[in-house]
């Protein structure tokens, strides 16, 4: 028991060292049950500057809670007329048999401006948030468009990889990076409760790209390594290599042919390589139920075309 324990202690203090923790934030994460690993999922990336630092990020939240359990305290001293109504009645209506609207999907959740991780503070967390102010709505709205604005370079980057490997006829970009961002309610607890809407988030770039050898995938799975690390020692973004989704298409048919694998290795002893197809070619990625249709994409933008191919879409 004793060795659980120093191995519990043990990764509080990597957390505590890794966020740059004081001792007084560090004994709020504790009381509020968060896990030191979590702490470190959340430390800022050069590319996440809206998101708070992990010490601030946790004072916000500790004291979001303690208005929280102060309010809930002053509503049990002072009942209102709501709460004097019989249980399962209210008014004419009988709301014992409606579903609770207090429960979010944990995974959704925020806290300040970090996401929660999973399974920690969901209801919570926007049971307690107030409508968002005009500041916080603008942060998010400009943190979103700053979203589409790096993948924007980003796919410049690769797509300028992509175009040095012989067999690499076109490359486009498509899905909502290519377009300019919709308006919608979005995911996030504080935001989607008021009904505030805001720019699309993009989550990653899809890219279509035909080539006409499937033996040279590894090529391009370097190619798209080597875009993202030239990417961040020049601009200092760091999107995740499979952020960058590349979908594989067959020369003058236009055939979905499956996708580059995100594994650095094929085959792997992996559920998802199971599905029938998989791995055919090396590094040849399928998707069980998933087919492309390309002829009925309507947003997208050309990145490169060879020679031969751009003749022949002049003719």
């Amino acid at each position: 028991m004793s060795g659980k324990h120093g191995h519990i202690q043990d990764e509080w203090q990597r957390a505590k060292q890794r966020c740059r923790l004081s001792a007084e934030a560090l004994r709020m994460a504790q009381e509020m049950g968060l896990n030191p690993k979590s702490l470190i999922k959340n430390i800022p990336s050069p590319s996440q500057r809206w998101k708070l630092l992990v010490e601030d990020w946790v004072r916000e939240m500790y004291g979001k809670r303690q208005e929280k359990a102060a309010r809930k305290k002053a509503r049990k001293a002072k009942p209102s007329e709501r709460d004097l109504v019989p249980i399962g009645r209210q008014g004419d209506v009988d709301v014992g048999n409606f579903p609770s609207t207090d429960h979010v999907d944990e995974a959704d959740s925020l806290a300040g401006s970090n996401h929660l991780p999973d399974g920690e503070e969901g209801d919570e967390w926007e049971d307690s948030c107030d409508r968002p102010s005009e500041r916080a709505i603008a942060e998010q709205e400009q943190c979103l468009q700053k979203r589409w604005r790096d993948f924007q370079i980003t796919v410049e980057f690769v797509a300028a990889a992509f175009s040095k490997l012989p067999f690499v006829e076109k490359v486009v970009l498509f899905g909502s990076v290519a377009q300019p961002l919709t308006r919608e309610v979005p995911r996030f607890a504080e935001f989607r409760r008021y009904n505030v809407a805001l720019p699309h988030e993009c989550k990653d770039v899809d890219l279509a790209v035909w080539v006409s050898d499937l033996n040279s995938l590894k090529a391009l799975f370097k190619a798209r390594n080597a875009a993202l690390n030239t990417l961040r020692e020049k601009t200092g973004l760091t999107p995740a290599h499979h952020q960058i989704d590349v979908f594989l298409l067959e020369p003058g048919t236009n055939r979905y042919l499956g996708r580059l694998c995100a594994f650095n290795s094929c085959p792997r002893d992996k559920s998802e390589c199971q599905i029938p197809g998989c791995g055919k070619f090396r590094l040849l990625k399928q998707y069980a139920n998933f087919a492309l249709d390309w002829d009925t994409i309507e947003h997208y933008r050309v990145l490169y075309e060879g020679k031969e191919d751009k003749n022949q879409s002049d003719g």
